[in-house]
This record gives C-alpha cells, structure tokens and sequence, in this order.
C-alpha cells in the first residue's frame, strides 16, 4: 500500500514568508481566508482577492473572486518557476509549538497580524467622513495596516490613541491628525484647488493652485503678478 497524506490541525505550510494552515481544495467553498494554502493535486494555492476586469488573467497563480461572474477562479501555475515555488510537497510540516517558536526566534519565517483577525483594528468608511476621515481608512484598508505595529511610527502614545478614537468616532479628523498620519505612512500628498461651479468669488483662477506635502509635483509660481511665464523667451522685442 502507497504513503498517505494525513493533514491534522497541526499540519503547517511554509511558504518562505508565513506558516499557514492547509486544506484541501474544493470548489463549494463559499468563503475563501487568504491566510490558508489550499492544495490540490501537486500545488498550493492562496486566495488573492477579487478580479474586476473581464476576462483578466492575474500575474500570480491562486483564487480570485470574479467580479465579473459573481464566482471563485483558480488560476494554475504555469511557468517552472512558479510550478517549483508552489509545489508544496516539500513545504509541508506538522511543527509543534516549540518548532514555530524555534523557526520565528532563528527568523526563518516572519509573523504577521492581518487586518480583521485578532484585535486588529480595521475601519469602515461612513457616509458622514470628511475628506481627511475618508483618505486615512482608505489608506489603512487598502495598504493592510495595523495601526499598533506601527505605533512607533507616530509620535507619543497620545498621537496614536487620539488618532484611533477620531477614526472610530464621528467628529472629524483634523488637518494635524492627517498629518500625523500621512508622516507615519511615509505618504505624501497633493491638494489641488480650482473653480467651481456656479458664482465665482473674485477674480478668477486662471490656472488650478497645486500645493503638495512633497515633492510630489512641481509646485507652481504662487505670486499671481509675476507674469514672467507669459514673457517671451526668444529676445525679439514686440512691435
């Protein structure tokens, strides 16, 4: 009689990365958790998230929502390199604990918390957000951000507890918090002011007035009576 695979809730998938949990494949899974290796036949496979293009074929092999077909994909790997990287028979392992904690303490893997498990604090956007509000949980959400592993990354206690209870509460989100947050994320941004419309105040604009955290674009001339610009540069004088 041939060996056996026996997976048990001890059963372990090294990636290179993460230990994950494994189980089989199969199709009639309703929800897919991209923490997990899901095997079949010689691969493992990770859930990646949603696919929105018709008819899009992703960069890496694994389970994709269709947005499109309103169902679960696999996508196989195709290429040698990718058939090597996610065979798994040689990924396999029933680690005990001190095994886990043997490997983490050697850095031979990484542990990572992901947004919504554990105390992870992930959070929802509300119609009632301001722009600020809006800006920082979608940067959270989208970048996967647990605000207490980066916690250093602000400046005291205080920045990060005050930061936290604006976002989950419904007073705004002051321009000094945005701050704060966009300095711990390492981001940079743009503010791009121009005319409505309906009634306009003033004069004017005749051109948008870009004003950025960075260097993220060049920052125009910002004194309206300069007309330098409009100068001609070819030293021929008008008639």
């Amino acid at each position: 009689m041939g060996n056996q695979d026996i997976y048990t809730s001890d059963t372990l998938l090294d990636d290179g990365t993460m230990m994950r949990k494994v189980k089989l494949y199969n199709p009639e899974i309703v929800e897919f958790d991209p923490t997990i290796a899901y095997l079949k036949d010689d691969y493992y496979y990770i859930y990646r998230g949603s696919l929105q293009a018709k008819d899009s074929v992703p960069d890496l092999p694994g389970i994709y929502f269709s947005e499109n077909s309103g169902k679960y994909l696999l996508f196989d790997p195709s290429t040698e390199d990718e058939k090597m990287k996610y065979r798994y028979s040689d990924k396999i392992s029933s680690s005990t604990a001190n095994e886990i904690v043997k490997k983490i303490n050697t850095k031979e893997v990484e542990v990572y918390v992901l947004p919504g498990i554990a105390k992870a604090f992930t959070p929802t956007i509300g119609e009632d957000d301001d722009i600020l509000k809006r800006l920082m949980k979608r940067v959270i959400i989208d970048k996967g951000i647990d605000l207490d592993r980066y916690k250093s990354r602000f400046i005291d206690k205080n920045a990060l507890f005050n930061f936290k209870q604006v976002l989950k509460s419904d007073s705004r989100l002051s321009m000094l918090l945005f701050d704060r947050g966009v300095d711990a994320f390492n981001l940079k941004y743009t503010i791009v002011l121009e005319e409505g419309s309906g009634d306009i105040v003033g004069i004017p604009l005749q051109k948008p007035i870009i004003i950025s955290s960075d260097d993220t674009y060049q920052i125009t001339n910002d004194n309206p009576n300069d007309q330098s610009d409009n100068d001609d540069d070819d030293g021929d004088n008008d008639v």
